[in-house]
């Protein structure tokens, strides 16, 4: 579609004026954060978090209702999946620590 061809244009020029290498930082900063603030909370991170294993999402389980939580997190303005049990969230470069 015109619509996603559109949006596909503007990710790959934002991609390309920030760098590939500042975007890979900026995520491993946001998760690093992210996954912190779970830790806190009691949450068991799912995600493989080795240095050659990690990426910019995060799978966690914070009790035993996925889908409850999922359900309050998306009440709350969070764009999220329930994946093997745990709760899928992706955070992006253009997003705050907020």
């Amino acid at each position: 579609s015109v619509l996603a061809a559109v949006a596909l244009g503007a990710a790959i020029d934002l991609i390309a004026e920030t760098g590939v290498a500042a975007v890979e930082r900026r995520l491993l900063e946001l998760t690093d954060r992210f996954a912190a603030g779970l830790r806190a909370r009691g949450a068991t991170l799912l995600s493989p978090w080795e240095p050659q294993r990690r990426s910019g999402i995060v799978v966690f389980r914070l009790g035993d209702d996925a889908e409850g939580l999922a359900a309050r997190l998306r009440e709350a303005g969070f764009v999220l999946r329930v994946r093997g049990g745990g709760v899928r969230l992706a955070p992006h470069v253009y997003q705050n620590e907020d």
